[in-house]
């Protein structure tokens, strides 16, 4: 087993060691600086995720009022042609009789 030395045991350790480096200051700044962008990148995706996800559901709304819109005028138009089928239909025997 290593015994320590004294001139070890008065040594301070600093929490990171990259600190005392040349040029630790300007990377920490850069860092603190990539940082903030990547903060205010990540608040814009969620700002654009609410709006897809209200546009999503304003589409959603939009296509059921169309969907529904083109129903009830399916059996509009069903209820006219029927209408116009049993008018023909009436004017057709109307002819025949007459016709006798």
């Amino acid at each position: 087993m290593a015994t320590k030395r004294s001139s070890q045991s008065q040594q301070t350790v600093t929490p990171n060691p990259f600190a005392q480096l040349p040029g630790f200051d300007v990377w920490r700044t850069m860092m603190d600086a990539q940082r903030e962008r990547f903060e205010q990148l990540a608040g814009e995706v969620e700002r654009m995720e609410k709006e897809r996800h209200d546009r999503t559901l304003s589409a959603i709304d939009e296509m059921s009022r169309l969907v529904k819109t083109g129903l009830d005028y399916q059996l509009q138009l069903g209820a006219q042609w029927r209408e116009a089928a049993m008018e023909a239909a009436r004017k057709g025997a109307s002819l025949a009789e007459s016709g006798n």
